[in-house]
């Protein structure tokens, strides 16, 4: 979806980094080339200097399909960037529409061209997104999940 979604924007200046490995990287590569785009997507593999990479990066793209609470977003969030996710459980726990990012629906190619053209445009309230972004994972930061607990167990005594 990613791939068809950078390859829909037109813009040689974009540059989608993928990191980790799987079964569908050889698939992904010649999806690459098949759009004519192949320049402009990096196949990472398993890193273990993701936040690094993160950090590094304007924006944060996430098309899964099917979360529980995505990590990769709130780790993201946690490094101060806007986010684009798929639009499922989890991701829209994390990400509040228009002040953090945006959702999109999932596998919707056009929608994630739409979402990163905005945000492209909105390039001047990327740091209005990092701030809300960092600060609302603070909220799921293990010193609060566990005085969040906490206050479960003692009402419960």
């Amino acid at each position: 979806v990613l791939i068809k979604a950078i390859a829909k924007l037109h813009n040689s200046k974009f540059h989608l980094f993928i990191v980790g490995d799987g079964v569908q990287e050889r698939e992904l590569k010649r999806e690459a080339v098949k759009l004519g785009i192949r320049s402009q997507i990096h196949f990472m593999g398993f890193r273990k200097d993701v936040n690094e990479l993160v950090s590094a990066s304007d924006l944060f793209l996430f098309a899964s399909l099917q979360e529980g609470l995505p990590v990769a977003v709130m780790e993201a969030m946690a490094c101060g960037k806007p986010i684009i996710a798929s639009r499922i459980r989890g991701n829209i726990d994390l990400i509040d529409e228009g002040k953090g990012g945006v959702l999109v629906e999932p596998r919707d190619v056009e929608g994630f061209t739409n979402a990163i053209n905005y945000c492209l445009e909105k390039r001047k309230d990327w740091k209005l997104m990092a701030n809300y972004n960092v600060s609302k994972i603070k909220h799921y930061s293990v010193d609060c999940i566990v005085e969040q607990m906490s206050e479960i167990y003692r009402s419960l005594f």
